[in-house]
């Protein structure tokens, strides 16, 4: 049996395929490609059931106006080799052109296309009856895939199909049913449904207490493969791909995810840090301090640790360099030890903050008539920024990058222990007078001055940027470098600040002046401003103290702090 007869069983009036052409005429003129493959598919494998209507040219050939897609279906088979280029066509004569407009709008307006619920029950019915589903894909011209959806389409249960003919449900309210084969539930939520709800609601209402694949961080974390490995099942509807779905095992998943981010923490704990916690994701903790940068130090790792977790798109999070609450507060009296400073408050913050101004004051003064040491200053800053990366341990004490800090409305209420704030203020005050109004016009100001000239400038300049002033969260390495620079200057605050009834001692406690007069080696004097009331007591510890040079904690070298300690534990 040759191609011609076997496709086309009853010939009638028959053109060779290679005689005929596309009509102008045919009034489809959208998408009229689309499908193509599939009709030549179904053609080879069920034959051409269907005549063509043509109308014959002048020149022999004649023009399909009704059939254009059956014509381009045969055409792809002869170009496939699959039939002869001579191909016989059964077709049917058209007269005129108004009979080929006529027969084409009737043949494309009035053809319906066959409704999805039937599609997919005469599917499921060919593969019942034993027809594979290569074979039926192949016939119609559609991948063994779509075949396996419309059988799944038809184990919806018959209440939601009868639905969906009947116009009450879209092919997406049915495909989304398919994520489950329970009847019953499908009827349930079916039953519930009000006219608002979609595909994604349905979804959801079978899915509850499911994990969605493509939304949740752990599912993607741990991966369909590993899950389905150790027993998980994977829930899928129609629109799903084969990497996202649902997992039913939300248990077994929590358990997976689990192992994968103990076995990073090992890794991480490999590296040395104090601690390492694991968990699916952490609360951001303000309280905790954390260590910036990239590259850790072996302190960094004996005093920090680190968090592993799982991020927002699925994979695994490691911060390192966290520093716990309780561990910042002990390096916290650990640096204040080292510095000679009080761990236990002995006095108040606004009483720290107010000495430590008057020693910035100090240092200051100190630095405008020392050069050396200024451009010293200046230089560490300023290469800590140019030549090192920015590290949270190495500060400068020079606010080079800032405006400098008004020391004033710290000091004004004490300003009768001040020696040197006047003094230093006068120095600026003629530095300022000596300087161009305009700060246009400071840089050639500058360049023409002698070395010694601009010596001055800069030694002044610089001290205004030191802030020596400890805060309630101090910098340690910024405290430090105050101590290297307030003994470079050989700094003795006793030239400096002095405590006065009407000034600082005023504001102090009774129990501190107490100490104070201890500490100055007047025990006689505090055994005595023990009994007496606030006003005596404030006047009999100015008494005493003057001309001993005692000095708060915060105005002393630190290496004078810490030999005090020693002899006391002695």
């Amino acid at each position: 049996m040759n191609a011609n007869t076997q496709l086309n069983p009853n010939l009638t009036h028959v053109v060779p395929l290679n005689l005929l052409v596309q009509s102008k005429v045919n009034v489809r003129k959208t998408n009229a490609k689309d499908g193509i493959e599939g009709l030549a598919a179904n053609i080879e494998a069920l034959g051409l059931r269907q005549n063509l209507n043509v109308r014959k040219l002048s020149d022999g050939t004649s023009e399909v106006i009704a059939g254009q897609r059956r014509l381009m279906a045969l055409q792809l088979l002869a170009k496939q080799k699959k039939i002869p280029e001579d191909f016989l066509v059964p077709c049917l004569e058209v007269k005129d052109e108004q009979e080929a407009k006529e027969i084409s709008i009737a043949e494309n307006v009035m053809r319906e296309a066959m409704h999805p619920a039937d599609q997919f029950e005469a599917f499921n019915a060919l593969v019942v009856e034993g027809m594979p589903i290569e074979d039926v894909a192949a016939k119609y011209g559609v991948t063994p895939a779509v075949v396996k959806q419309r059988m799944k389409l038809a184990t919806v249960s018959p209440k939601i199909v009868k639905a969906f003919r009947a116009g009450e449900l879209t092919l997406e309210h049915v495909m989304a049913f398919t994520l489950t084969s329970d009847k019953k539930m499908q009827e349930k939520v079916f039953g519930e449904m009000s006219e608002f709800m979609d595909a994604d609601d349905i979804r959801g209402e079978l899915t509850e207490g499911m994990v969605d694949i493509d939304r949740d961080s752990a599912a993607k974390l741990v991966g369909i493969e590993a899950y389905e490995a150790a027993g998980g099942e994977v829930v899928r509807d129609l629109f799903d791909k084969e990497s996202t779905g649902y997992m039913k095992d939300e248990v077994l998943l929590t358990k997976l995810a689990l192992e994968k981010l103990a076995a990073e923490a090992e890794k991480v704990k490999a590296e040395g840090w104090k601690w390492v916690e694991h968990a699916p994701s952490f609360d951001y903790d303000y309280k905790m301090g954390r260590i910036h940068g990239s590259k850790f130090t072996k302190a960094d790792k004996e005093r920090a640790g680190a968090r592993v977790s799982i991020s927002y798109n699925g994979e695994l999070s490691i911060e390192r360099g966290l520093i716990l609450a309780a561990d910042m507060k002990a390096e916290k009296a650990k640096n204040a030890e080292k510095r000679g400073e009080p761990v236990s408050g002995e006095y108040a913050q606004s009483q720290i903050e107010t000495l430590t101004a008057h020693r910035t004051a100090a240092i200051r003064f100190e630095l405008t008539r020392n050069v050396h040491v200024a451009k010293v200053a200046v230089t560490h800053a300023l290469a800590l920024s140019a030549f090192y990366e920015r590290n949270w341990d190495t500060s400068s004490a020079m606010e080079i990058h800032t405006k400098p800090r008004n020391l004033e409305p710290l000091t004004r209420d004490t300003e009768r222990d001040q020696l040197t704030a006047k003094e230093a203020g006068e120095v600026s005050k003629v530095l300022r007078d000596s300087l161009p109004k305009k700060p246009e016009q400071l840089w050639d100001h500058l360049l023409k001055l002698d070395d010694a000239d601009l010596d001055v400038v800069l030694a002044c300049a610089a001290a205004c940027t030191l802030d020596a002033v400890r805060t309630k969260f101090p910098e340690a390495r910024k405290m430090q470098n105050v101590e290297e620079i307030a003994a470079a200057l050989n700094l003795d605050m006793t030239k400096h600040w002095e405590p006065k009834a009407d000034g600082f001692i005023g504001r102090m406690k009774k129990s501190q002046m107490v100490q104070a007069l201890k500490q100055a080696g007047k025990a006689d004097a505090a055994f005595n401003v023990e009994k007496m009331k606030r006003d005596a007591a404030v006047k009999a510890t100015a008494t005493a103290l003057e001309g001993t040079g005692w000095l708060p904690a915060m105005l002393k070298p630190a290496n004078d702090n810490k030999k005090a300690k020693r002899e006391k534990a002695a």
